[in-house]
């Protein structure tokens, strides 16, 4: 008889779970299975072995010590802040306070749960307490948020999670992990689990195997990388693709009733096989999803997919089987924490009225979901609600200023008001370098140039600080944005001032601004009368990099003497006019100096022959032409001329220009 060992898969934890699974394959309940969860407490129990007593045990107190209380159990406190996340911060507070619940009193719940609260209030009672319970409080800082605020997405939330791992260190006694902001190591004695998700399991090794092998079978999609498989399956199969979807989008660890809410029984055994090779056994005796399979899963969903999964993500923390209400889980779980990510991922899904529905503690909260209505469904009209409502709870709410401010620019409305909130977020966050690009660039589309002028040498200093940097990253969301939307209003001036300042070592490694250099470079070429040349090839100097169709040497052995780029400007009666400029070739580097523009008549029998018997006809109005100049080797001069091919200019690396640019014409003149 088989040893339960061996094919039990790693990641059971639990009877429920066994249950679940042996139905999966088929195989009956029996009590030699079941009793093969015998195998598994000690690892189940290892973490709650860790959170039910302080990892630090201090000797009794030898006297009273005013305001420290030392209750008759330990309190743990588990910290695992999800990582640069808009949330991370409240969500690390929320953590702490969940833990010292028992301990606080009505009045101090409801500080730490009532939005209307400020942030340094909130964190004032957790730290209170958190000092009046030292004794007894064991912390574990599960991979907390590790980034410098400028480094991170989310900024504001970063530098929350470091107010909450100072509080905790400030309490004094407590055993905590890496400052985020230093370069201290560790303490001994804390616990910070490496990453669950780091080789492939045997089990998934397996899955993915198989998997390639069915790819590529007859009549199969040829697929010989394990990655590979696992798209294919993905995109073949929608019940697999919707069941891991919302796994791919968990924060932390999950246990079987997240994969019952999913509906895991429900699917075809080759289905579950895969997905529950897919789950790894965490440190805590949860599952966690393989951080690679994620990022393979999210790939592979369209924009709906992926709110459809954090729609059914809120719904489980939400409902009936939600961790806080699972008796037997450890680590035990918390309302509080249920409702954050409930509300975590009902934001992402795009649910305007969760937040009416079921409420929220913090601002910030409000702050994410009116971001996610702007940049995934544009719902504009929702999203200046959901600031307004946080602006009432906090009117020093920089992001929510922020946030108000571009929801009502992005309908056109209201520029007055659009102005106030753009400048006081601004005043309280002076540091957001894309926020004054926001500023800026509402100006430019409003028609205010000289107030655009005025605001962008104001903020020039910041934009060239040394947190700019060689970043390529904020050069494209700055100096990128203001010069695509100058270069499409024409301010050539201005847009090639805001481009003068990008360094030329971000240039050349963005292709992005690399494009914006080119199109504007056009302009002013066609703005100085230079435009002899197609949009593909204009660009400031345009002709050292010429002829484009021309050859050096002709088959007799003429060689190129100069040339003449070309546009037609009309045919009349007999006569071609053309607009030239003349290009001498220099032969000790090949670059030439442009003479020109100037206005040239020829006749058509003339151009006809110079361009050959393999031309049918001339080029028309607004064509362009190359015609070079050839001499032999015994002196003899002749012409000869190439038509450009006529070709639609696309410049894929062109950023498009994120909001209407024309959006305060439109409402001026009531057009929608």
């Amino acid at each position: 008889m088989s040893d339960p060992k061996d094919e039990f898969p790693d990641i059971l934890r639990e009877p429920e779970t066994v249950r679940l699974f042996l139905s999966l394959e088929g195989k009956a309940p029996t009590e030699e299975w079941l009793g093969a969860v015998t195998l598994f407490p000690a690892v189940n129990m290892r973490m709650a072995s860790r959170v039910s007593s302080p990892m630090q045990t201090p000797d009794p107190p030898q006297y009273a010590v005013p305001g420290v209380v030392t209750p008759q159990r330990p309190i743990p406190v588990v910290v695992r802040s999800p990582l640069d996340a808009p949330d991370s911060g409240p969500m690390a507070l929320v953590q702490v306070a969940a833990a010292l619940r028992g301990e606080l009193g009505a009045w101090e719940v409801s500080v730490v749960t009532d939005p209307k609260t400020a942030w340094v209030d909130k964190l004032r009672v957790v730290e209170e307490h958190l000092t009046r319970f030292r004794d007894a409080v064991s912390v574990i800082l599960v991979g907390p948020e590790r980034r410098r605020p400028g480094d991170s997405r989310h900024p504001r939330a970063a530098e929350r999670v470091n107010e909450v791992v100072r509080l905790i260190r400030r309490a004094g006694g407590l055993p905590t992990a890496l400052d985020p902001l230093s370069g201290e190591r560790e303490p001994e004695g804390v616990h910070v689990p490496p990453d669950a998700s780091g080789a492939l399991s045997t089990r998934l090794q397996r899955t993915l195997e198989r998997l390639v092998a069915r790819a590529g079978g007859p009549g199969g999609t040829e697929a010989t990388d394990p990655w590979d498989s696992l798209a294919l399956a993905l995109e073949q199969s929608e019940p697999l693709r919707r069941f891991l979807a919302p796994l791919s989008y968990v924060r932390g660890g999950f246990d079987s009733p997240l994969l019952r809410h999913l509906g895991l029984e429900r699917m075809e055994a080759s289905i579950a096989e895969t997905a529950w090779a897919c789950l790894v056994a965490a440190d805590n005796g949860l599952y966690e999803f393989d951080s690679t399979v994620a990022r393979v899963v999210r790939r592979s969903l369209g924009d709906e997919e992926k709110r459809e999964a954090h729609r059914a993500l809120a719904g489980y923390y939400a409902g009936p089987e939600r961790p806080s209400l699972q008796p037997d889980r450890v680590p035990p779980a918390h309302p509080w924490l249920d409702e954050m990510e409930a509300f975590h991922h009902a934001s992402v899904a795009c649910d305007p009225t969760w937040w009416e529905r079921h409420g929220f503690f913090f601002v910030d909260q409000l702050d994410a979901l009116g971001r996610e209505l702007i940049e995934q469904v544009r719902s504009y009209p929702t999203a200046a609600k959901v600031f307004e409502r946080a602006l009432e709870l906090d009117p020093d709410d920089a992001y929510a200023h922020h946030g108000l401010a571009r929801a009502l620019d992005a309908q056109g409305l209201e520029a007055e008001r659009v102005a106030v909130h753009y400048a006081e977020a601004i005043r309280l966050e002076p540091g957001m370098l894309s926020w004054h690009a926001d500023r800026i660039c509402f100006r430019i589309a409003e028609g205010s140039i000289p107030e655009a002028l005025r605001l962008w040498e104001e903020a020039r200093d910041l934009f060239l600080g040394d947190e700019t940097g060689d970043d390529v990253g904020t050069y494209e969301r700055v100096h990128g944005r203001l010069a695509a939307l100058l270069i499409h209003r024409q301010r050539l001036k201005f847009a090639r001032e805001v481009l003068g300042d990008v360094p030329e070592r971000a240039r050349m490694r963005s292709p992005t601004l690399a494009a914006l250099s080119r199109r504007l470079g056009a302009f002013l070429e066609v703005e100085r009368g230079r435009a002899l040349v197609p949009a593909p090839h204009l660009e400031e100097g345009w002709w050292r990099n010429g002829p484009f169709l021309l050859s050096g040497e002709r088959a007799n052995g003429a060689r190129l003497l100069r040339w003449l780029a070309a546009r037609v400007e009309g045919v009349v009666g007999d006569r071609v006019v053309l607009l030239v400029g003349v290009v001498g070739v220099d032969t000790a580097n090949g670059q030439g100096q442009l003479a020109g523009p100037a206005t040239m008549e020829v006749s058509v029998a003339d151009l006809q022959s110079w361009l050959g018997s393999g031309v049918e006809s001339i080029p028309k109005d607004g064509e362009f032409l190359e015609i070079g100049v050839y001499v032999t080797p015994d002196g003899a001069e002749s012409l000869h001329a190439v038509p450009h091919p006529l070709k639609t200019w696309r410049e894929p690396d062109l950023p498009a220009i994120d909001l209407d640019p024309e959006r305060y014409v439109r409402t001026r003149f009531g057009s929608r």
